[in-house]
């Protein structure tokens, strides 16, 4: 039986030697570690750009190499298009402060970009979110009166 690990309740996946490696070389320079400061001006740009699209910000989940965001869109737009607005957004914001990094990327290629079906879809992905090893900043709309939680 053939298991996704990225479904909620799933194990996660054993890491792999070969997948690593393979990730590895084809990286065009040192991976791009996120620090504190940037965690913060991301989740900031997350805000702003939810403000100028109306879309509704419903978490952020910011680590030191990878970040998950909960965002609710009217219509039904392509994930493709939403994910890469984010990202050119986040990343004009991160150049401005900090340089273009030496890869010209802030980000990798591609990127999860799933449709949640329902309000316990949505629920399953703020339980991961709110799960993560050492997270630099995790918000969810119940933070919203209180800020984020930094770690």
């Amino acid at each position: 039986r053939i298991v996704n690990h990225s479904e909620y309740g799933t194990p996660s996946a054993r890491p792999s030697q070969r997948i690593r490696d393979s990730s590895l070389n084809s990286l065009k320079c040192d991976p791009i570690l996120l620090t504190l400061d940037q965690a913060n001006r991301l989740l900031e740009q997350f805000h702003e750009t939810c403000r100028v699209r109306r879309w509704k910000l419903i978490a952020v989940g910011i680590m030191r190499t990878h970040l998950h965001a909960v965002v609710g869109v009217s219509g039904d737009p392509n994930p493709e298009k939403v994910r890469g607005d984010l990202k050119a957004w986040c990343s004009r914001k991160l150049t401005q402060t900090w340089g273009k990094p030496a890869s010209d990327s802030w980000w990798t290629e591609g990127g999860s970009n799933r449709k949640l079906a329902d309000e316990s879809a949505v629920e399953a992905v703020l339980h991961y979110i709110r799960r993560q090893l050492n997270p630099l900043v995790i918000w969810t709309i119940e933070d919203q009166e209180f800020g984020p939680v930094i770690r």
